[in-house]
């Protein structure tokens, strides 16, 4: 429900866009301190980045919140498999909270891009590629800027679920560039758990960041504009 609301809120223009923004992301935020997933100051860091993200674009809180979400998810499943509780595996587990820098580091770059972006697109989910009345080399940066915020949060999500499920491998890891078997934690070295974990992490990323674009109001708006001016011209 608080999912839905937030997706309505692009709808009705950008008061309420940032609203269901600053709410969505202090629910978070508060959710995840809570639950001891963050301390109070990353708690800070995570509504802050939240409502940034989400205020601009759709589609870039959409792709933030699958990865922070995933992730934690997964690395709680790597924990209680790595202990051989079954039933461990049913529960949430108790990790160490992420500390302000942590968050940071992982949020900091993409929400630089999602601010920028913002600024330029007027907060609306835009269509990739060329758009009619704007200038080729704007049209060119907003495109930009929203496959550096895709591709970061597609590598982040990638290394995340790699490294969780690469640790619950039991194949020996194997250097990409000589096929090499090596031991465990040596640098370049992957198996083929992890690489799967890689993939599907940074496929989740691009899909999520697709659906989004499919269900943000803002770009169904744009659309029906654009096609509403075609069909008036011809």
């Amino acid at each position: 429900a608080a999912g839905a609301a937030v997706v309505a809120s692009h709808a009705f223009g950008l008061g309420w866009q940032w609203a269901g923004a600053t709410l969505g992301a202090l629910g978070l935020a508060a959710r995840a301190y809570h639950r001891n997933v963050v301390t109070p100051a990353g708690a800070v860091v995570v509504a802050a980045a939240c409502m940034a993200t989400l205020g601009c674009s759709l589609r870039f809180g959409v792709v933030a919140l699958a990865y922070a979400y995933s992730s934690h998810k997964l690395r709680q499943f790597k924990e209680a498999r790595q202990a051989g509780d079954v039933a461990a595996m049913r529960q949430p587990q108790q990790l160490l909270p992420r500390d302000w820098p942590e968050v940071l580091s992982a949020a900091a770059v993409p929400t630089v891009l999602a601010v920028a972006y913002g600024a330029m697109a007027g907060c609306l989910d835009l269509p990739l590629g060329s758009l009619p009345a704007v200038e080729p080399w704007r049209a060119d940066l907003l495109t930009l800027l929203q496959g550096s915020v895709l591709g970061w949060y597609a590598c982040c999500c990638g290394d995340a679920w790699s490294c969780e499920l690469g640790e619950l491998s039991g194949d020996r890891p194997r250097l990409l560039t000589t096929l090499q078997a090596v031991r465990r934690g040596t640098h370049g070295a992957v198996t083929l758990l992890g690489l799967s974990g890689a993939a599907a992490g940074g496929l989740l990323v691009g899909l999520l960041f697709h659906s989004a674009a499919v269900l943000s109001p803002t770009l169904w708006v744009f659309e029906v504009q654009v096609r509403g001016c075609g069909w008036l011209a011809g």
